[in-house]
């Protein structure tokens, strides 16, 4: 029952990132798979991109889902630089080159 009421307090951050039809299919995506043992890779489709994501059926993936794609947590468009960074992000990109983010995480 925990889970449960846990993942309805999440659903309002769906809608605002997503929209309504869209973000109540990636809620119930997403989220029934947290209550579920299985092995299966879920595969989703986000409305802004032209790439399915992958996700591993662990806490870590889905964690890191909600912590990056719904949540934003990591987005730069708070700070002042943010137009700049866009900005040589695509100019690299129109170039042909492939930028590489790296995550060292933390142990």
């Amino acid at each position: 029952m925990r889970k449960f009421l846990y993942s309805i307090k999440k659903f309002p951050n769906y809608l605002g990132r997503f929209g309504f039809y869209s973000g109540l299919k990636l809620f119930i995506i997403i989220e029934r798979h947290l209550f579920q043992s299985t092995s299966e890779q879920v595969i989703v489709k986000l409305p802004q991109t032209d790439y399915p994501v992958y996700l591993r059926p662990t806490i870590a993936d889905f964690s890191a889902f909600w912590i990056c794609l719904v949540a934003e947590q990591y987005s730069t468009s708070p700070f002042p630089q943010s137009d700049r960074l866009s900005a040589v992000y695509e100019d690299m990109l129109g170039k042909g080159k492939r930028p590489l983010i790296i995550d060292a995480g933390a142990i």
